[in-house]
């Protein structure tokens, strides 16, 4: 597999060699730091730009992402924390960033990392359904990316109980669960509380779309119409309840449907993740028009997890740290990142840009830095609350898949074509992506506004070493992957 040389190893590797020296090494999994420059040129696309702190951070997430790749009894796992922690489940797993920890995986080369850890989710003695996830859909959006049809189809039957087990939660056609098994304890909506929440209605469309898509694939048409008629349920569902109309948002209720809290309702982040899964239908995108604005979900270091202007914002539990009610997540960032991608693609709207985006992937970036080091805490508290030590290596949220398919623009599709569609436009100097791996084939894309970087001015795209498309402009492309581009 050939890859044109736009990005020299040799100009990225002092990244690689910078972390190294910031901490000490006190956990060893499967791949060492010392062997961490080899790994990252061996295992995920190369990536530049103009943007100093976005570089560092794609780097700095691959270093970490590299550290969690755990070699056990069961094959190869993917942990959250490197530490054991109380509430880790078998070899120290936790799936609560499962879908996120997918996403961002699937750009790695070796493929039987994810393959090990998918199958030791559904039946190694991993927990699925210990936190809400999007499993399916991690699953799903990883075959676009590998091809590999025959190991999604394995694991079928393993979705489909995974699937089952949730449904155990479902009540009139919405799921239940507690803010705090979604991960996002002390929420102004609730904390140990059933809820219907916009974030676990949504993870459950999406599975239930991906395993009628996997179904299809393993020929399981009936199969595919049972999950697709349970997907469309769900949809109809959050559309019709949980959009709060005088919010204009998506919103969570009780499980005697009223609004939470009962004074006063309120606008939180997971109100954006029906978007990450396409789920809404034209005319709910007002909800959008919160995120620019300061009392909404707007801060000069990034995106809250409530909007500022609800009275209890930051305010539910100010003896603990790790609260849902205003901070900073970088588990909701992502989450939010990715549905503003999809928004900005596949909707007509007016509420948030391109630029909206990569202003808010430079401040995402930007979080990861403090005292001189970089990091990836659990929250983000300044100036809005004190900071929160964490785990410096935690691995509960997704960066280098925003570059890739945001930035960069590289859309994985449900066939051998990919969409190439940057958010980053034509105000930058340079960026490319150099060897992403999608369907055996070899993928690099660059922008160049001058020629001097890369000797070709402008938007180029090759497969493998030929160059099949280039304009003198950003632009949306579909290249077709098993004709060599064209």
């Amino acid at each position: 597999m050939e890859t044109p040389r736009l990005i020299r190893p040799e100009a990225i590797a002092h990244h690689i060699e910078r972390f190294n020296g910031l901490y000490v090494e006190d956990v060893v999994n499967a791949v060492p730091d010392a062997n961490a420059w080899s790994w990252v040129q061996e295992n995920v696309p190369l990536f530049e730009c103009d943007d100093p702190i976005i570089e560092e951070i794609y780097y700095f997430r691959w270093w970490i992402y590299r550290k969690h790749i755990k070699w056990t009894a069961d094959g190869f796992v993917v942990t959250e924390f490197l530490p054991i922690v109380r509430h880790g489940g078998k070899h120290n797993t936790i799936n609560c960033p499962l879908g996120h920890q997918l996403y961002d995986g699937r750009w790695i080369g070796n493929t039987q990392y994810l393959d090990e850890y998918t199958r030791f989710m559904l039946g190694g003695g991993g927990n699925p359904n210990a936190y809400t996830c999007w499993f399916a859909d991690g699953v799903l959006q990883r075959l676009y990316v590998t091809g590999d049809t025959s190991h999604v189809v394995e694991l079928l039957p393993g979705l489909v109980g995974y699937f089952k087990k949730w449904q155990e939660r479902e009540k009139e056609g919405l799921f239940h669960h507690t803010p705090w098994m979604d991960g996002m304890e002390f929420s102004i909506s609730g904390n140990q509380e059933e809820r219907f929440r916009p974030a676990f209605n949504s993870y459950m469309y999406a599975d239930a779309k991906a395993i009628a898509a996997i179904a299809k694939l393993a020929a399981r048409d009936d199969l595919a119409d049972e999950y697709l008629r349970i997907a469309a349920a769900i949809k109809a569902r959050v559309q019709n309840s949980l959009w709060n109309s005088e919010l204009e948002f998506f919103a969570s209720r009780d499980l005697e449907e009223r609004w939470m809290p009962a004074r006063q309702p309120v606008r939180e982040a997971v109100g954006y993740i029906p978007w990450y899964f396409n789920l809404p239908d034209a005319g709910y995108e007002s909800a959008w028009k919160h995120l620019n604005d300061p009392q909404g979900f707007l801060t000069p270091i990034g995106l809250t997890t409530a909007e500022v202007r609800h009275p209890r914002f930051l305010k539910e539990n100010p003896e603990r740290l790790p609260t849902w009610d205003g901070p900073i997540w970088p588990f909701a960032t992502s989450q939010t990142l990715t549905a503003m991608a999809n928004l900005l693609r596949n909707y007509q709207q007016t509420w948030v840009s391109r630029a909206d985006y990569m202003r808010e992937l430079h401040k995402y970036a930007a979080c990861h830095r403090r005292e001189g080091k970089v990091n990836i805490s659990e929250v983000v508290r300044d100036p809005y609350v004190a900071e929160m030590g964490g785990s410096q290596h935690y691995n509960h949220s997704t960066f280098v898949d925003l570059v890739i398919t945001g930035l960069c623009g590289i859309v994985p599709q449900n066939d051998a074509t990919v969409k190439i569609d940057p958010l980053q436009r034509e105000t930058a100097t340079y960026f490319a992506v150099q060897g992403v791996r999608y369907r055996g084939r070899s993928l690099s894309i660059c922008w160049d506004i001058t020629g001097e970087r890369y000797g070709k001015r402008g938007f180029s795209v090759y497969v493998d070493e030929e160059l099949c498309h280039t304009s003198p402009t950003i632009e949306c492309v579909t290249v077709r992957m098993n004709d060599g581009g064209r």
